[in-house]
């Protein structure tokens, strides 16, 4: 819901839970946990007022055994193979029948036609968002680097690099009655429709079009057969999702209008209506409440809080992506911890070090993905070149201003550790420029 300057109170803010309906996805290996060498905390930020050099309250632990290991390997998907073979048998046929040329060419159709399909399953969802019980909290346009950000209805819309996919959206289910039955009348129409263009354009295209059109179906067909097992996916809503059990797995997705308000000005980096949209609202018991709650607190430099309440979601949660997110916003509150001041860091940081062993034994290395947390790590080993290059990057593609501005305090960190003022200077102007407190 699935984000994180620095505040008033804390170099580092983190960063929101990932969207719900946006599993982790993996990522380039991060080098392991190395010992770390004590670290100086760094002053904190202008407004943070006088504090003491460190608390005497201990840093909340892990429960013992969470983690540690080897990354997780996923098991292998059967929904890949049950559409690509007959698709594959198909076209064989087709070609030696004659019925369809080959070529290079052609093959290259399909594969724009996967492409496209993957732009178009993007647009209907968003499109159909209000019909399937669902609200988006910011988009996309392309992939790859940042390139610009502007707000359209009140909602951040990030513009990258390269133009392989028109649109991304996150999406959040929203509490309204009948989701069950909005979720699944939503993944239907959606099906059909997606299928529908692919019929036509195959239909009318001649053999360009079949190729393009098997493409755009092939993708099709493997979003909404794949994943049934995880809770939200399309797969999930069309086939699995039945009153009772199933339905019940809702309870943890759902985004009341305060928390979904809240997404979406942490999203755009506005601290001041994001703390006004959760001041203001009724109280919840929501998860996904408690979350923003904590990415709040963060922001606003209460990292001994947004630890404490982390490891609680962590507890309480059954979602593996938010259990992960509460393990991401963990050790963010542990690193803020360490750089306010707050906690010794010969004290902190191996706490720091064991959430980042459970993220990547659990969730593979895919949990650091949209975080600074890896940039962070290489800081407090003393690498600060690589924490430039880490933190550059995820600044780049961070997926919202508050992930950004947080990615890019730490970037100034670490110029700041290799004696670049200048840069340092530099990063921590566009961090500042982000948010609104």
């Amino acid at each position: 819901m699935s984000t994180p300057s620095a505040s008033p109170n804390s170099p580092h803010a983190a960063q929101p839970a990932p969207s719900p309906l946006s599993p982790l996805e993996p990522q380039p290996p991060v080098a392991p946990v190395e010992p770390v060498e004590p670290v100086e905390p760094q002053a904190p930020l202008a407004g943070l007022g006088p504090q003491p050099p460190y608390d005497d309250g201990a840093v909340p632990p892990l429960p013992a055994g969470t983690g540690g290991g080897a990354p997780a390997v996923r098991p292998r998907k059967l929904g890949l193979m049950l559409v690509a073979v007959p698709v594959g048998v198909a076209l064989g046929l087709a070609g030696a029948l004659g019925a369809v040329p080959y070529g290079t060419g052609y093959l290259a159709l399909f594969a724009v036609g996967v492409l496209a399909g993957v732009s178009v399953f993007n647009l209907l969802s968003t499109l159909l968002a209000g019909f399937s019980g669902l609200a988006p909290v910011y988009g996309t346009l392309g992939a790859g680097r940042r390139l610009g950000a502007t707000t359209v209805r009140g909602r951040l819309l990030t513009v990258r690099m390269v133009p392989v996919v028109l649109l991304s959206t996150c999406l959040v289910l929203t509490d309204r009655p009948d989701l069950r039955g909005r979720l699944r009348r939503g993944a239907v129409v959606q099906l059909v429709v997606q299928l529908a263009v692919a019929g036509g354009v195959a239909a009318v295209g001649g053999a360009p079009g079949v190729y393009f059109g098997v493409g755009l179906g092939f993708i099709t067909v493997l979003i909404f057969t794949s994943g049934a097992g995880k809770v939200t996916s399309p797969a999930w809503r069309l086939w699995r999702l039945r009153a009772g059990e199933e339905e019940a797995k809702l309870g943890e997705w759902r985004v009341d209008p305060a928390t979904l308000a809240a997404a979406r000005a942490a999203a755009l980096g506005r601290i001041d209506l994001m703390r006004a949209a959760l001041a203001g609202a009724p109280p919840s018991g929501s998860p996904r409440r408690q979350a923003l709650g904590i990415t709040l607190a963060l922001a606003e430099g209460r990292s001994d809080v947004a630890a404490r309440e982390a490891l609680a979601l962590r507890e309480r949660s059954h979602a593996p992506s938010l259990r992960l997110a509460a393990l991401q916003l963990y050790a963010m509150a542990v690193s803020d911890g360490v750089y306010a001041g707050r906690w010794r860091p010969q004290e902190a940081l191996p706490h720091f070090a064991a959430a980042l062993a459970a993220l990547r034994a659990e969730g593979s290395v895919a949990a650091l993905r949209g975080t600074d947390l890896a940039a962070r790590e290489a800081l407090f080993q003393g690498r600060p070149a690589r924490a430039v290059a880490l933190a550059g990057q995820a600044a780049a593609t961070s997926p919202d201003a508050l992930s950004r501005a947080t990615a890019l305090h730490t970037l100034a960190s670490a110029h700041t550790a290799m004696a670049r003022p200048t840069n340092a200077a530099a990063a921590a102007a566009k961090s500042a420029a982000l948010l609104h407190f």
